[in-house]
């Protein structure tokens, strides 16, 4: 929450903002105490950086990272894997919002349209099988360079059908509702989606030294894949990408004939 709240704001805002909280330090106590913190923080950020960069301390942005190759996989029903690879269609659903408005995230609109999205995927996620929803595999919010706020989320299901299927539901009539009243009189927010479909066969994925994302990060049944935590729970779909099948980008797509220089 911290960081989305840090990038919806430009720079100078930033060092604006650092400057006058610098100037009420300056003016409430001796100038030698009112440059302690910021000098305190700069050199603890240096020192710090220096250790991890040397190894004497562990470097904590590799946390989740999985070091070697991996794949991700589409599971049969049963949380088992198939023996061909790209052996299903995936349908890509990317949806986000974006507000215009000088408040940024902080504009009411813009909230709602995010309560609204927040509801739609607990609603999906609660009867997944249901939508062929597969999982989410990136959420983030971004400060452009006109310096409007946008949202993005990338979804990946089963099947056009589902995801239509979907779109017709209550919960997402709701949603659309609310925004054909509120786009007749306002135009600051405004709201996006992109789909695509691959057919099995025509797609891949490789993450090398990665932490889990896109299709890679999509929890499936503990039976399938890399097995994490107790029995009967969710595991991760990557696969390590040893076995000769998920070596190039030719056999990660189920192909006997390859391509030139793949990976």
């Amino acid at each position: 929450m911290a960081a989305n709240v840090a990038r919806n704001f430009t720079l100078p805002t930033i060092l604006l903002s650092g400057a006058c909280l610098q100037s009420l330090l300056t003016l409430l106590l001796p100038i030698r105490y009112a440059l302690l913190p910021a000098f305190t923080l700069l050199i603890g950020q240096v020192l710090n950086t220096a250790l991890i960069s040397k190894g004497y301390i562990k470097n904590p942005f590799m946390k989740n990272a999985r070091l070697g190759k991996y794949t991700a996989q589409i599971p049969n029903a049963d949380g088992t894997v198939s023996q061909k690879a790209s052996d299903k269609g995936v349908v890509v659903f990317i949806i986000g919002a974006v507000s215009y408005s000088p408040q940024g995230i902080f504009d009411p609109d813009f909230k709602k349209v995010g309560d609204f999205f927040r509801g739609m995927f607990v609603g999906i996620e609660a009867d997944a099988t249901k939508w062929g929803y597969l999982g989410k595999g990136h959420n983030s919010m971004d400060l452009d360079d006109s310096n409007s706020v946008s949202t993005i989320t990338i979804t990946y299901w089963q099947s056009i059908e589902q995801l239509h299927a979907y779109a017709q539901s209550p919960a997402h009539r709701e949603g659309w509702a609310w925004w054909d009243e509120y786009r007749k009189q306002h135009n600051e927010v405004g709201i996006y989606h992109e789909t695509y479909f691959a057919p099995a066969g025509q797609w891949e994925t490789i993450y090398e030294n990665c932490m889990p994302m896109g299709l890679g990060k999509i929890r499936h049944p503990e039976s399938f894949g890399q097995k994490e935590g107790a029995p009967g729970g969710m595991g991760s779909g990557l696969v390590e990408a040893r076995d000769v099948k998920y070596r190039g980008m030719a056999s990660r797509m189920g192909r006997k004939s390859g391509f030139a220089n793949s990976n």
